[in-house]
């Protein structure tokens, strides 16, 4: 799950970064928040949601 939200977030980044004119550099900063867990519904509690909060901050060239 991290190594997807990483990419992700590098994904985003690059957008973003287009739209400026820069490249992505290395990443500045990473942290995982909230990892929940939850049933899918009612007729399935085998079944899970996972969802992680990431937040990572990289530098631009």
């Amino acid at each position: 799950m991290i190594r997807e939200a990483t990419a992700n977030a590098r994904a985003a980044a690059e957008k973003f970064a287009q739209d400026s004119r820069s490249k992505v550099g290395r990443i500045r900063r990473a942290t995982q928040g909230a990892l929940e867990i939850e049933n899918r519904d009612a007729a399935t509690p085998e079944r899970k949601i996972l969802r992680v909060v990431t937040t990572v901050d990289f530098f631009l060239e």
